[in-house]
């Protein structure tokens, strides 16, 4: 049991900074997209880019109720 719970620590603090590195590159590429002129594409990855967030911040959650 405690195996699998060291297991999941590491497994959220993992999923967070993959998290936030897909973010940082949806957020990236928002912008191109912008610069492109697809601003409609441009929307719907910022609007990914909130979501990143918010799964970003459920991580957090977990992981700080396991401590």
């Amino acid at each position: 049991m405690e195996e699998d719970r060291l297991r999941l620590e590491k497994l959220l603090e993992h999923w967070i900074e993959h998290s936030r590195e897909h973010g940082e590159s949806f957020r990236e590429w928002a912008e191109r997209a912008e610069e492109m002129g697809l601003s409609s594409a441009a929307a719907h990855l910022s609007e990914a880019v909130e979501g990143m967030e918010g799964v970003v911040r459920s991580l957090q959650r977990a992981l700080k109720a396991m401590k």
